[in-house]
């Protein structure tokens, strides 16, 4: 559907150079000075497109393929997040349309909507107006916090106006908070519900904003992470599939007395076709099986909770209760045979890092914001 097929002309214009090249020398020694200088700028022209054909070997489309590619400061100008970056960003790369893994989109703007009758239910969504596709892809993200508060926003809001900037319609998306200092199941059964509320919101304008039914993705900062894999890999069906035997039947009763889902945006799919999850856990890693969505994982070595306790093992324990690290993700998704550099990603940062300002904190460094756009773009129909 999305074709990356380029010309390129840089191989011509060596060869031309070359040629041209020898053929200016000669005239200095034999010809006139006048001669000498149409020589020379001439030279100059060629000069500037050899060059010029240097910079676009390395800035053209990559990734998509599955070959992932870390950018670096040589040919990313800008180390200060999106928001720099679309400031500083003076032209398109010169593409027809979007790849969806390098920008090419230099306005973007951004409307707060509302998608649910819970209080938090807000959602601000960036595109850019030069964007005319009639099924843009659509990111949705949502922020950390643990139901108390909404947490690394200016990261998010940051990295959405980077997809925007590549030709998505990015969302980062609230949901709902605890009401109380009682932090338990029902809120996680509640945020879980505001996920699906918001992709069926999405759907419900995709004619209004030329948003794509077909390729929408979500993701999430560690609290917002964990209730986006939840909403992609678990159904009602597997309660059972909680690591902790002692969530099980309580999870399965909850469930039941609040029900699956709201009636909030009724009659539209909450299908996704892939999750990135950035320093995320779960109750539970059998919920991932076979022809899932695509899973991209980022993960730190000593993410933790604010007490301390490490949360990127295989399994760990809090509050008495078993629960999965990316580690265990990870495993079981090989297990159940997703592909690694195509379906899957992981990427682990030791501790410390100049990626992260906290265990549980990241830069959203920029690297990985083009390898999370590749992951997408080769994950769409």
């Amino acid at each position: 559907m999305f074709s990356n097929i380029t010309v390129n002309p840089c191989p011509v214009f060596r060869r031309m150079f070359a040629v041209y090249l020898r053929f200016t020398l000669n005239q200095i020694i034999m010809k006139s000075s006048i001669l000498k200088y149409a020589a020379f700028f001439f030279s100059m022209i060629f000069l500037t497109v050899f060059t010029s054909c240097e910079k676009d070997d390395q800035i053209a489309p990559q990734g998509v393929d599955g070959s992932l590619t870390q950018k670096g400061a040589t040919i990313d100008p800008f180390q200060n997040g999106a928001s720099s970056a679309l400031n500083e960003l003076g032209e398109v790369t010169g593409q027809e349309g979007p790849n969806f893994v390098d920008e090419i989109y230099v306005n973007v703007t951004s409307t707060v909507y509302t998608y649910g009758s819970g209080t938090d239910n807000t959602m601000e969504v960036f595109v850019s107006p030069d964007n005319n596709l009639a099924e843009k892809p659509v990111v949705i993200l949502y922020p950390g916090g643990g139901f108390s508060s909404h947490t690394q926003l200016s990261g998010l809001n940051a990295f959405a106006q980077e997809l925007a900037s590549k030709g998505y319609l990015a969302a980062v998306s609230k949901y709902s908070l605890s009401a109380d200092a009682n932090i338990d199941v029902d809120d996680w059964v509640y945020a879980v519900q505001d996920v699906r509320s918001s992709i069926r919101f999405v759907r419900s304008q995709a004619t209004a904003w030329g948003a794509s039914t077909q390729n929408i993705f979500i993701g999430g900062w560690s609290n917002g992470g964990q209730i986006a894999f939840n909403h992609a890999f678990m159904s009602a069906s597997e309660t059972g599939d909680f690591t902790d035997p002692n969530l099980q039947p309580y999870v399965a009763g909850r469930l039941n007395a609040l029900g699956w889902d709201n009636t909030d945006n009724v009659g539209f799919s909450s299908d996704i076709k892939g999750i990135i999850g950035m320093n995320i856990y779960t109750q539970g890693v059998n919920f991932v099986d076979a022809g899932d969505p695509a899973l991209y994982l980022v993960a730190c070595t000593d993410q933790q909770f604010n007490d301390g306790t490490v949360t990127f093992d295989t399994t760990f324990t809090y509050g008495g209760i078993s629960f999965n690290g990316p580690e265990g993700i990870y495993a079981r998704a090989l297990h159940e045979g997703y592909t690694e550099s195509k379906d899957l990603v992981y990427e682990v940062e030791q501790w410390p890092s100049p990626l992260f300002t906290h265990p549980n904190f990241t830069t959203l460094n920029r690297d990985y914001w083009y390898d999370m756009s590749a992951f997408m773009a080769r994950n769409m129909d």
